[in-house]
């Protein structure tokens, strides 16, 4: 399992990034979707 990474990190180094952008895009959307749900539940009480 690590040779297999270690080959594609070696020979495609875009998958780093690709997988970083992938979990920066998903952590701003689970703020964004907590930010908006704690602003509601603010609003609503």
């Amino acid at each position: 399992m690590g040779t297999v990474q270690a080959f594609f990190v070696v020979n495609q180094p875009i998958l780093i990034y690709v997988m970083l952008v992938i979990y920066v895009i998903e952590e701003i959307i689970l703020t964004l979707t907590y930010s908006s749900t704690t602003f509601i539940g603010i609003q609503v009480y």
